[in-house]
């Protein structure tokens, strides 16, 4: 991903040769036999990246492709699951002792 100039890079999960990727078109070439499948799921992400940065921009201003990804990797309640999951830990550790 590129913004700006800046570039970062996340995985789609799946591990392609060089020369089955059309780099001006951002996907696998006919040469592999799952480009149907992982062209898909490109075009599954690519709009999910963009919400994402449209996330970024409305939350800090700017958005940076670090940021970018790592809401693309978070749910939107990611946040406040990690804050109940340590509340709901603490209740139980005190509720024990």
């Amino acid at each position: 991903m590129t913004i700006d100039g800046l570039e970062d890079e996340m995985s789609a999960g799946f591990k392609v040769l060089n020369d089955e990727w059309d780099s001006a078109n951002k996907q696998l070439l006919s040469d592999n036999p799952n480009h149907k499948a992982y062209n898909k799921k490109i075009g599954q992400i690519r709009p999910d990246l963009e919400r994402h940065f449209d996330l970024a921009v409305a939350k800090n201003g700017i958005a940076i492709p670090s940021q970018v990804i790592a809401s693309y990797r978070t749910p939107i309640n990611g946040h406040r699951q990690r804050s109940n999951e340590k509340e709901n830990i603490a209740s139980v550790w005190l509720w024990m002792h």
